[in-house]
């Protein structure tokens, strides 16, 4: 989870508003922080942050007029744990992704290999590598692999969390990834821009439903830019 943390930092490194920038930090540093509970260090939770985020939606006619271009709603989703996953103790490694993914993608009618920038909900480092198996970017179990081999990172075959994420940047909650997506779309990301930048997936999570279950409720949002 260090390797982890310090590869979706890498965000921070080039966004001047992130909490980290300026702040490097190693693997070292993360394994002499100390134990919140295991498997967790200090630095494998998010950061507190006093700020906002503001998003306007409104009609495709009124977009047009705009002096920003828009970003489109290409498909959303909602998935609930309560279904399936924690009965079975599945919630432990799993998020109740597939649901929520089925349906974004449906709408928008794209595929994985579709995406060119993912904004994961990444409260703890472990949902991040939940997330990347869940949605099949990596077989479960080699999430870990998958991020030590730079696939997160800038140049990476999916760059994660550009902005630093909520770990590494501002914790605005789900607004966190979303505003970072219509940054990259719009392709006023700065330093930190992705080439290309056509298709965003933004995924939130979150709630306690009738249980002590840690976020039970994910959804996925698709992004799309001109």
């Amino acid at each position: 989870m260090a390797q982890l943390l310090c590869n979706s930092g890498n965000g921070r490194k080039k966004n001047p508003r992130a909490h980290f920038y300026g702040r490097p930090l190693t693997i070292e540093d993360h394994q002499n922080s100390p134990w919140i509970v295991e498997p967790y260090h200090l630095n494998d939770i998010c950061l507190v942050s006093d700020g906002a985020v503001s998003v306007v939606v409104t009609t495709e006619d009124r977009a047009k007029d705009l002096k920003k271009p828009p970003v489109w709603v290409l498909g959303c989703g909602f998935g609930e744990a309560m279904a399936n996953l924690w009965w079975e103790k599945e919630n432990y490694t799993k998020l109740a992704v597939q649901t929520a993914k089925d349906q974004a993608f449906r709408q928008a009618g794209i595929t994985l290999e579709d995406i060119d920038c993912a904004q994961l909900y990444d409260c703890f480092t472990g949902e991040v590598l939940f997330q990347l198996e869940d949605y099949g970017w990596c077989e479960k179990g080699s999430g870990g692999a998958f991020v030590e081999a730079g696939s997160i990172g800038p140049g990476g075959s999916i760059p994660v969390n550009t902005s630093g994420g909520l770990l590494s940047a501002y914790h605005f909650g789900d607004l966190t990834g979303l505003s970072e997506a219509v940054l990259q779309l719009r392709g006023e990301a700065g330093e930190r821009q992705i080439q290309n930048c056509e298709v965003a997936l933004v995924t939130g999570h979150g709630g306690e439903v009738l249980s002590p279950a840690m976020c039970s409720i994910h959804s996925t949002l698709l992004l799309g830019g001109n």
